[in-house]
């Protein structure tokens, strides 16, 4: 009976979803006491914004223009609409960015039909 268990544990482990969301070491992100961890993983579309104000998406990918950026996200939530996942724009801005860049990338974001976003801080205790 027991056996039974573990290979239904090791079925179910093998075939489940590993979702990891790529975090660029380039982007040194806020720190907030406040910050709570985000439980929804599915439907992330991760966009890093760096201290200079280029914008790059997680696999490192220059986003030169609103154009590509448009196009970058329009793609990526075609692809989590046809897997069933709501998109949400996973804004990593680096904490010495403009705010006039992070609002292009929102901006841009809406017009994709993105209409949630979730920003990145690191958490820290009091």
């Amino acid at each position: 009976m027991i056996d039974m268990v573990f290979l239904l544990l090791l079925f179910f482990l093998v075939n489940a979803v590993i979702i990891e969301t790529k975090l660029d070491s380039n982007v040194q992100v806020s720190v907030a006491d406040q910050a709570k961890k985000a439980e929804i993983l599915q439907g992330r579309i991760v966009i890093n914004v760096y201290s200079e104000g280029s914008i790059f998406d997680d696999s490192g990918g220059v986003l030169a223009n609103e154009n590509e950026l448009f196009a970058y996200l329009s793609e990526e939530k075609k692809k989590n609409d046809e897997k069933g996942f709501p998109s949400s724009l996973f804004l990593r801005a680096d904490r010495n960015c403009h705010f006039r860049d992070t609002r292009k990338v929102i901006k841009v974001a809406g017009r994709a039909g993105i209409g949630e976003m979730i920003t990145s801080a690191f958490v820290t205790s009091k």
